[in-house]
């Protein structure tokens, strides 16, 4: 049985370099595999401070989006490889996907700044009290860390997060309540906490599908490089500082695991 499948990415305000190249090579990549393509530009799906990253849960909402089998949002700092045959959407998926970043906890315990463990952790509390919900956590009881650059959702995952999961402005209400900084007030907290609601089928994915590459300063202001690829990673999540200087070749180098992101 063919499955009717979607790519969907959006960009608001002027679009650099990467984000106009990624949306060229997603294009790409969905005629490769027999997938259809959607681009907005500047949707205005969502108001409010953080508009451009909740207009990330369109397909979820939106109607239009619900005729397809699977949908696939990705962001626009993601670079699929040009080897890259194999198609995302055979990916088992129950209601929706995303790729955890295993190294994250361990990261943020210590850490200053506001993305460190202690605020996991309020975080967490607050959709424990407000919600009833115990959000993933590892070994140590750190709040596990999914990234929501790439979602892959099936058609009941989309209406199954749209009818169960808290309203958007709700979520954002009780965040600023508990005082939590932005970052936790955005869209990755939001899914994150609510795949753990009774009777949603999370699926984990590889992460050859969302390899990031992200660098960071530590306590001394050292420059630090996270890089999550693997000899099979498929698509390159560029969150490294320099990203916004890139040039158009520089990027396509990134698609032929040609370029050298040491600082």
């Amino acid at each position: 049985q063919h499955l009717k499948t979607l790519i969907y990415q959006y960009w608001i305000g002027d679009m650099p370099t990467y984000a106009r190249i990624s949306r060229q090579l997603f294009e790409d990549y969905a005629r490769k595999i027999g997938a259809d393509y959607r681009f907005d530009k500047d949707p205005d799906f969502i108001r409010g401070k953080f508009a451009r990253y909740f207009a990330a849960l369109r397909p979820v909402h939106d109607e239009a989006f619900h005729v397809y089998d699977r949908v696939l949002y990705v962001d626009m700092d993601i670079i699929p490889l040009a080897s890259v045959s194999r198609n995302i959407f055979d990916e088992p998926v129950g209601h929706l996907a995303m790729v955890e970043e295993t190294g994250q906890p361990a990261a943020r315990d210590g850490k200053t700044g506001n993305i460190n463990l202690r605020n996991d952790r309020r975080w967490a509390r607050m959709i424990r009290l407000r919600w009833g919900i115990r959000v993933p956590v590892d070994e140590l009881n750190r709040p596990r860390v999914f990234n929501t650059g790439l979602v892959l959702y099936s058609r009941e995952g989309l209406k199954f997060v749209r009818d169960n999961f808290p309203k958007i402005r709700s979520y954002q209400l009780a965040s600023s309540l508990a005082r939590l900084p932005d970052f936790y007030r955005i869209d990755q907290n939001y899914l994150g906490a609510f795949i753990a609601l009774r009777g949603c089928d999370f699926t984990l994915l590889p992460v050859e599908w969302n390899s990031q590459v992200l660098s960071f300063s530590d306590k001394t202001g050292a420059a630090i490089l996270v890089d999550s690829r693997t000899a099979n990673s498929r698509f390159i999540h560029m969150q490294h500082s320099a990203r916004a200087g890139m040039t158009a070749e520089q990027v396509l180098a990134v698609s032929r695991s040609e370029y050298d992101f040491r600082p």
